[in-house]
């Protein structure tokens, strides 16, 4: 989809006096100083995560249980989410974290049935740092995400991480280009007519990148400006019969 990937250039342009493109984390695997913390960031679920983390800031250990913090809960569990809410089931079916692998970037659906989550990862080889993406299907499917760089010897800078989840693809897939935001964006707003509509129906997030959430606000700005470029002073066409001032 070569227009999406022209508006994410354009959009980088635009954006690029309001963020460090530059920046990168000294590292995704920092001492762990605070293990409560570490626990709940690899809690695959979006809405056991949220509400573990709120526990956290509330009442700290004391006020978690212990399934809150386990990194998958077992099918049963799911499935009682499931019967609860659906929505409460997603992130739940995302593959686990392999040894020392980390979350850099977390996608969530906020508004599909299942408010899926795909995870953006790192993991260690050797002299170097690999990435993959994930979702909940990619296992029972199967397919697997290609993205850009696969490694890489330092952490990413903000620019090469948007730059990965802007052009992630699934090749011959259900979906090839477009990358991880704005597809979806592209694709539910079939048969509508204002772009608005999507707002929040995404949320992208990092605890390596504090300001990719901003981004991405500002890219569905740009988004909804594509389609409607100057809505408050866009000069009214001339109606016949009209005169000249």
């Amino acid at each position: 989809m070569p227009t999406t990937r022209n508006h994410e250039l354009k959009s980088m342009e635009r954006f690029a006096s309001k963020y460090d493109l530059e920046f990168r984390p000294k590292t995704y695997w920092p001492e762990v100083d605070d293990r409560l913390r570490w626990l709940v960031s690899r809690v695959k679920g979006e809405a056991r995560r949220r509400e573990a983390m709120a526990r956290v800031e509330a009442g700290g250990l004391i006020a978690l249980e212990a399934w809150m913090v386990e990194q998958d809960i077992g099918e049963g569990s799911k499935r009682a989410l499931q019967r609860l809410d659906p929505g409460l089931r997603g992130g739940e079916d995302l593959p686990d974290c392999a040894r020392r692998e980390v979350e850099i970037a977390r996608i969530w659906f906020t508004r599909t049935v299942h408010r899926e989550v795909t995870s953006v990862r790192a993991r260690p080889a050797g002299d170097r740092i690999r990435y993959r993406v994930v979702d909940e299907y990619c296992e029972s499917t199967p397919y697997t995400f290609a993205v850009t760089p696969k490694s890489s010897r330092l952490p990413l800078t903000f620019r090469q991480l948007v730059n990965l989840i802007d052009t992630a693809t699934v090749p011959g897939g259900w979906f090839d280009g477009g990358g991880l935001v704005l597809l979806f964006w592209d694709d539910w707003m079939r048969g509508e007519r204002d772009r608005e509509t999507q707002r929040g129906s995404i949320e992208v997030s990092s605890r390596f990148y504090p300001r990719l959430s901003a981004w991405y606000e500002d890219a569905f700005e740009e988004w909804c400006r594509e389609a409607n470029p100057n809505p408050a002073g866009r000069e009214r066409a001339a109606a016949p019969g009209d005169r000249p001032e």
